[in-house]
């Protein structure tokens, strides 16, 4: 039997309500339920790391994760 060590991540893409609200062409209904998932900190889990990217590019939060990752 090997000791293979496996490590999980868990990464939460977190953007200001208003951003995401503001970036979606969505339906009313869409909406609340967007706005309810933030009520309930859906957003916000009490685990692994938890990334505001409001105002960052996909390639720049993409390198947040890869430095975390310690690749």
């Amino acid at each position: 039997m090997n000791n293979i060590k496996t490590e999980i991540y868990t990464f939460t893409l977190a953007p200001k309500l208003r951003i995401v609200l503001k970036k979606r062409d969505v339906s009313t209904k869409e909406k609340e339920r967007i706005k309810y998932h933030y009520q309930i900190c859906i957003n916000n889990p009490p685990f692994g790391e938890i990334i505001d990217n409001s105002e960052q590019s996909a390639e720049e939060t993409t390198e947040i994760i890869y430095n975390k990752l310690h690749i």
